[in-house]
This record gives C-alpha cells, sequence and structure tokens, in this order.
C-alpha cells in the first residue's frame, strides 16, 4: 500500500495490492464466520477504521468498501461500512475515467444490499447511502451513456423514491429532508419522470 506524501490521507493501492487485500479480507470473513461470529461486526469496525484515517477517495476507497459491501449480509448492522461506502460514493462523483468501473461495482453492490435488505430495515439503509446514490443517479455530469445508465442506474430509481417515501408522503427521510445540494426538486422530479 502506497500512500503519497502529498496526501498523508489518500490511499491507493495498486491491482495486485487490492488483489492480496481482497484475498485477506476473505479469508477473515471465512475464519470470522467459522468461528460464529457476527461478520458485520468485523466489517463494520474494518471500514470505521479505514474511514478514521484515510479520505474515502479514489479507486482504491471505492474498491475497498464494495469488497467489504460483498460481504455484508445484514447491512442495518454496519453503519460505518454503509458510510465508508456513502462517502466513497460522494467523493468520487464525477469519476476519473479510470474509475469509472470501479464506482459502477460499488453502485451495483450497493443495490444488491439494498434490494437484499429487510423490509424494515430499508429505510436506515437507504439513509445511510442516500447521499452517495443520490448524486450518481442524479448524475448531473451525464457520465453515464444511455446503456449504462439504463443497465445500471434506472431500475434502481423506483426502490430509491420509494424508499425515501418521496411519493406521496413528501422529501424526508427519519426527518431529515430528501432533497439536497446534490439531488434537488428538478432533479428528483426529473428521476420520477425517468421512472414512468
Amino acid at each position: 500500500m502506497r500512500v503519497y506524501d502529498s496526501d498523508k490521507n489518500g490511499w491507493e493501492m495498486s491491482s495486485e495490492d487490492l488483489d492480496a487485500w481482497d484475498t485477506t479480507l476473505q479469508v477473515c470473513v471465512a475464519r470470522v464466520l467459522d468461528d460464529g461470529a457476527d461478520a458485520a461486526r468485523v466489517l463494520d469496525h474494518l471500514a470505521g477504521t479505514i474511514a478514521s484515517t484515510h479520505i474515502p477517495t479514489g479507486a482504491s476507497a471505492t474498491r475497498a468498501a464494495e469488497l467489504m459491501l460483498s460481504h455484508l449480509e445484514t447491512p442495518p448492522d454496519a453503519p460505518a461500512l454503509l458510510g465508508f461506502a456513502n462517502d466513497a460514493l460522494v467523493s468520487t462523483y464525477p469519476p476519473e475515467p479510470q474509475n469509472k468501473v470501479a464506482s459502477m461495482w460499488l453502485i451495483r453492490t450497493a443495490t444488491r444490499v439494498v434490494d437484499t435488505c429487510p423490509v424494515n430495515k430499508l429505510c436506515e439503509v437507504m439513509g445511510s447511502l442516500q447521499e452517495g446514490l443520490g448524486v450518481w443517479i442524479a448524475d448531473q455530469y451525464q457520465v453515464f451513456t444511455a446503456e449504462e445508465y439504463a443497465f445500471d442506474v434506472r431500475g434502481f430509481i423506483p426502490v430509491f423514491l420509494c424508499s425515501f417515501s418521496l411519493i406521496p408522503h413528501g422529501p424526508f427521510i427519519l426527518g431529515r429532508p430528501f432533497v439536497s445540494d446534490s439531488l434537488d426538486m428538478p432533479t428528483v422530479t426529473r428521476l420520477i419522470d425517468r421512472c414512468s
């Protein structure tokens, strides 16, 4: 792992380092499960530790968030991991061309996490991922091709909007405004139109 002198909070790994990190993570999660412990707690602790020492920008942090989320079976039990994934999504939009694929993997994995989340915990999980997924769904810089948007994002929009009770109850989740700087009302209206 390399930390650049110009940015002590930066965190970039080579492809080989990421592969080794993924292998180590897989072994760790398997060991935790073999011991009958809760993998969500371990993943949450790991994400919290990384977030406390590194700013989640760049492909390495995005990839690490995606790898940890891919092992998460109980999303509500990992608020630090969900926050880390959210921060990675926010900080990498719009993506550098070489980082777009890693971001897409994270979006797909976050979508799987939401899809498998118990209904009674959906608002909590979506609240944790709201801003990160929101900036990618809004796609203000139009970084997606029409095909990419249709494949990776469009199907997720109804879940995203409905999970916040936006239709018909108003733009709030957990008492906070759903509409943010990155997802204003005209954008939300455009998203609803895309779903129709």
